[in-house]
């Protein structure tokens, strides 16, 4: 029995030198494959940064439009009037009952 003990005592101690040196290079290849994994993932933008570069640019656009407006001149900044509605002659309200029925009133040729 004390030959089995001396013998398991080296041999334990050998094998388990020999598993752990041999874990050594694996955790250093663990840690550099996570860590690349882990810079694959996380350098693409998310989607909150996604929609504030989005916003970003909105509002960008935005602004460089309203400098544009205002360097404009004044002629050009004025809007159009929009049609008038009343037309003289417009306010005749004594239209026989037959040309009422009639149609086509109150329409823009």
């Amino acid at each position: 029995m004390d030959t089995f003990d001396r013998i398991w005592d080296r041999l334990y101690s050998i094998v388990v030198f020999i598993i752990f040196s041999a874990f050594i290079p694996f955790m250093i290849w663990g840690f550099f494959a996570q860590n690349a994994a882990y810079k694959k993932d996380y350098s693409r933008p998310t989607a909150y940064d996604r929609f504030v570069a989005d916003d970003k640019a909105m509002l960008a656009r935005a602004i460089e439009k309203k400098r544009f407006e205002e360097l404009q001149p004044v002629q050009k900044k004025e809007e159009y009037l929009p049609p008038q509605k009343y037309f003289p002659g417009g306010d005749n309200f004594n239209i026989p009952l037959q040309q009422l029925l009639e149609g086509n009133h109150g329409r823009l040729l």
